[in-house]
Parts: C-alpha cells; sequence; structure tokens
C-alpha cells in the first residue's frame, strides 16, 4: 500500500498537500452537497477535515490511512464534523433584539414587553429560565410551532411537552411580575 498523503501531512511537504487539495477538493465539496451543505459550509468544512487530519497524522505517524482510503477517511471527517455543526445550529435559540417586529397576539406577555420597550429587561428574566424552557417558549410563542413540531425537535413527549409548557410561562410570569418595570394585565 502507499501512504504517499498520509506522509505529505507527517514531513508537511507543500506541494504534494497542494496536489491533494486539487485532487480532493472538488470530490469533496460534492460529497457534502448530496447532504445539504451549501457552498461556504463545503469550504469551510474541507478546511476543517485537512486540519483534523494534519493533527491526526502529525500525533500519530503510524496511522495507516493508504491513498485509496485516504478521501473516504477525509470525506468522514468532514461529514461528521459538519453534522455536529448542525446538530448545535438546530438547538441555538435565535436571541430577542430591539427589531423584533411582531408578537403573537395571544399571549398578553410579549404584547407588553412590546409595547412598554422592556426588551432587557424580558432578555434578563427570559435567561434565568432553563435551555429546555427557553427553547419550547421560543418554538411554541414566537416560531407558533404545533406540539407535535416541538415534541420532535426536543425529542420529547408531546402530552409532557403541554405541562412544561404551563410551567415555564408561569414562571417567566412571575419572574416578570417581580419586576417594577414590568407589568402584566
Amino acid at each position: 500500500m502507499d501512504f504517499e498523503y498520509r506522509d505529505a501531512f507527517v514531513n508537511r511537504d507543500r506541494l504534494l498537500i497542494k496536489k491533494i487539495i486539487t485532487e480532493a477538493q472538488p470530490k469533496f465539496y460534492s460529497f457534502l452537497k448530496k447532504y445539504g451543505a451549501n457552498h461556504l459550509e463545503c469550504k469551510e468544512f474541507f478546511q476543517i477535515a485537512l486540519k483534523a487530519i494534519s493533527e491526526n497524522f502529525i500525533f500519530d505517524t503510524q496511522k495507516e490511512v493508504p491513498n485509496s482510503k485516504f478521501f473516504n477517511y477525509m470525506a468522514t471527517i468532514g461529514l461528521n464534523k459538519w453534522r455536529t455543526y448542525c446538530k448545535q445550529k438546530s438547538r441555538e435559540i435565535p436571541t430577542l433584539d430591539s427589531s423584533f417586529p411582531d408578537a403573537p397576539n395571544d399571549d398578553s406577555i410579549l404584547k407588553d414587553l412590546i409595547k412598554k420597550e422592556a426588551h432587557d429587561t424580558f432578555m434578563q428574566k427570559f435567561r434565568k429560565l432553563g435551555a429546555d424552557c427557553q427553547q419550547l417558549l421560543w418554538y411554541r410563542i414566537v416560531e407558533e410551532k404545533r406540539y407535535r413540531e416541538i415534541a420532535q425537535l426536543m425529542d420529547k413527549n408531546e402530552e409532557s411537552l403541554r405541562g412544561q409548557l404551563i410551567r415555564c410561562k408561569k414562571y417567566l410570569k412571575k419572574l416578570l411580575v417581580g419586576d417594577n418595570n414590568f407589568q402584566i394585565k
């Protein structure tokens, strides 16, 4: 078996690494795009995969990855890192900012918040909620998702989410009522 690619990273052979990049980049982009990555993500995760491979080979010079399996090795690293990124990105809760234009009609807390421009106070209290409560309130009130969708996103039982939503709203209301700058009708 030929370990020329591995040796290029271990010995930091710039010409051979450039050749590897030229050969692997189009394949990698095409591979990652099949999974739904856009061009910028392909570019970023190609670099991340190259860096990871370089570190792997430098710290483990005995790692045997023949040239014939090099692309598969690189694609697997890139795909796993991209999937981790997507998973984290899907769990992030967007933050409310002062340009938040409209609130659901059925929630008086958010109506009062926007009317009184008490965004900072609200965010301070909102951050005191646990991550699950924040995520649940965001999905249900701001994004107006159905319980079934939220249950799938949060990987929880639909019925338990209903009870949790009620508890989260009560706790948020309790936090907001204790603040003199915020009044709930």
